[in-house]
């Protein structure tokens, strides 16, 4: 069909996106410590002190263990270093790689957040854009 050859190639269409953001950090910088850190000033940020945007370079995760939710499937919640990292559209990519039990190394932008849900507060990493710059296979254990 013409419409899946069209959404196919838009699909895999690299775009030039830049993205102004107030930090730029290693992967290994976000774990429950620095959200929490985060956090601490949340009650500042307002108009005109808005929410500092992150980038964090060299993300990597295991999509296997990712889940898929919402009622359209379009939001994908990951773990690393003990941090919920959530993106709430344009997770199809993510969910093919996911079903092929693949691990991304990623750049990613985003803001910091706690998650509260049923009395569990979870440090949390919102992404907002993503930039996929390797695809692994999962290691796998046999014994």
């Amino acid at each position: 069909m013409l419409d899946d050859a069209i959404n196919k190639a838009l699909y895999e269409l690299d775009t030039d996106e830049s993205h102004i953001v107030d930090l730029i950090l290693p992967a290994s910088h976000i774990n429950k410590g620095f959200i929490g850190d985060m956090e601490a000033y949340s009650s500042v940020w307002g108009k005109g002190l808005e929410q500092p945007k992150l980038a964090v370079e060299q993300l990597e995760v295991n999509l296997s263990d990712a889940l898929i939710m919402g009622k359209t499937e379009d939001m994908i919640k990951l773990m690393f270093n003990g941090v919920e990292l959530v993106k709430f559209s344009g997770v199809s990519k993510l969910k093919d790689l996911k079903e092929d039990g693949k691990t991304v190394v990623m750049n990613v932008v985003g803001k910091t957040g706690m998650n509260s849900y049923r009395g569990n507060v979870t440090p949390q990493f919102v992404i907002e854009d993503m930039e996929i710059i390797e695809v692994k296979d999962s290691a796998r254990f046999v014994f």
